[in-house]
C-alpha cells in the first residue's frame, strides 16, 4: 500500500501535535501540583497520593474498555434488530456508569 505524501504529513503533524500537548499538560501538572504539596505538607500529599490512584484506576477503567464495548455491544444488537436488547444494554450500562462515577 502506498502513502501519499499529504498522508505521511498529517501523521507527522498529529504525532507533533500530540507530543506539544503532553508536553504543556506535563507542565500544567506541575505547576499546580508543586504548590499543592507543599501546601497540604507530607500528610496531606500521603492521603492525596492514595486518593489519586484509586481515582486514576476507576478513571481508567470507565474511559478505556467500558465504552467501546458497550458502543459494539448496542450496534451489533441494533444492526440485529433487537430493540429492546439496545434499551436493557443501556439500562445495565448507565447503572453500571453511574455506580463507577459515584
Amino acid at each position: 500500500m502506498k502513502e501519499t505524501p499529504n498522508k505521511k504529513q498529517s501523521f507527522i503533524q498529529g504525532a507533533a501535535m500530540l507530543a506539544a500537548t503532553v508536553a504543556v499538560v506535563k507542565i500544567v501538572g506541575a505547576i499546580y501540583k508543586i504548590p499543592l504539596y507543599n501546601i497540604l505538607g507530607d500528610e496531606g500529599t500521603a492521603h492525596f497520593t492514595i486518593a489519586y490512584s484509586i481515582f486514576s484506576v476507576l478513571l481508567t477503567l470507565s474511559t478505556a474498555g467500558l465504552p467501546v464495548a458497550l458502543s459494539r455491544m448496542v450496534a451489533a444488537a441494533n444492526a440485529k434488530g433487537r430493540h429492546m436488547q439496545v434499551k436493557r444494554i443501556f439500562r445495565v450500562a448507565l447503572a453500571a456508569f453511574f455506580v463507577l462515577g459515584a
